[in-house]
């Protein structure tokens, strides 16, 4: 996967805009548990903030990836761009 900076930018706006809506919505469900009285819809409210949690964690670790690679990627082209005026 190579990305330009521009194609970063957006895909990390993207993310981190993902990650806004998750939390919102797992904030959203805790305070609907708080005022439920019917125990299956907790479990079920129980159940979305889970997967609302592992969703953010993946989330979070797919920026993590694309920073790793955006850093080695300036990196190699830090070593080409060295090489290539070394030769001159």
């Amino acid at each position: 996967m190579d990305f330009n900076i521009k194609e970063f930018e957006i895909l990390m706006a993207g993310l981190e805009a993902r990650e806004d809506k998750i939390i919102r919505l797992i904030e959203q469900t805790l305070k609907s548990i708080t005022q439920e009285t019917k125990a299956s819809r907790v479990e079920k409210s129980l159940k979305e903030i889970y997967q609302g949690w592992h969703t953010l964690q993946e989330t979070r670790q797919l920026q993590n990836r694309i920073e790793r690679l955006m850093d080695s990627q300036g990196k190699n082209e830090t070593k080409s761009t060295v090489k290539v005026l070394g030769k001159h």
